[in-house]
């Protein structure tokens, strides 16, 4: 929804690239933050999470953020995600609601919410995950994660 990108200046040299499964909030961010205004940013509207495979284009780049998505996504999806979209990017930026109870990445149907966190099962991902922040939003945490893909730092000497 560009809540935080809004705030952010992205280099002209640069490029944002937007996708959301809700097809009025990528048109009113074309019209609001199109190319006819920033033309280094582009929106891009997608049905499923499986349209992003590992030979679509918009799926590469430096930095990825992901905040507050994965806590509407299945654990499916979110094994999708972990599995073929994170690998494409070097670094990654990844929020959403965290939670003690036993709602924590129990399996939902999309759309619907719970709290998530990719170091504790079903998904333990621990490795390249570092937790950077930590923030209330009402009486709701919140936690970042900084992710760094080895793939692009190993050294083949």
């Amino acid at each position: 929804d560009f809540q935080i990108m809004k705030l952010i200046n992205v280099p002209r040299e640069k490029s944002y690239i937007g996708i959301d499964v809700v097809a009025s909030v990528i048109q009113d961010l074309k019209r609001l933050y199109g190319a006819d205004k920033y033309p280094n940013y582009q929106f891009h509207h997608i049905n499923d999470l499986s349209e992003l495979s590992r030979g679509n284009q918009l799926l590469r780049g430096d930095l990825l953020i992901v905040k507050d998505v994965l806590i509407h996504f299945p654990n499916k999806n979110i094994h999708y995600f972990i599995d073929h979209v994170l690998p494409n990017f070097k670094y990654a930026l990844i929020t959403n609601t965290f939670s003690n109870d036993q709602d924590l990445n129990s399996d939902i149907s999309s759309g619907q919410f719970r709290p998530v966190d990719l170091t504790y099962a079903p998904f333990n991902l621990l490795h390249n995950l570092e937790l950077v922040l930590r923030y209330v939003v009402g009486d709701t945490e919140r936690r970042v994660y900084f992710y760094q893909n080895p793939k692009f730092f190993d050294l083949h000497l």
